[in-house]
């Protein structure tokens, strides 16, 4: 399955799985119109995007931009409680 051009690693697929709550949808949008956009390395990168259908409660999607795979994905608790500094 590919999500906005990326591929969903085995870890991600499971993540998928286990929290029927995340979209696929909402994973496309972070990826195409992301809140926030952090480089932590060459083959890390996090976006962010608040999903006002889950009570703007922020996904982060891990992706490794090297290979296009997306390495994980959930809703960061830790900031939603930074959410109108965003």
């Amino acid at each position: 399955m590919l999500i906005a051009g990326y591929k969903l690693s085995n870890h991600a697929k499971e993540r998928l799985y286990l929290r029927v709550e995340i979209k696929t949808k909402w994973i496309a949008q972070a990826l195409e119109s992301p809140l926030m956009v952090k480089t932590v390395s060459e083959y890390e990168v996090h976006y962010y995007k608040d999903i006002s259908q889950y009570g703007g409660r922020v996904l982060k999607v891990v992706v490794n931009p090297v290979t296009k795979v997306i390495v994980t994905v959930f809703f960061d608790r830790r900031l939603k409680r930074y959410e109108n500094r965003l």
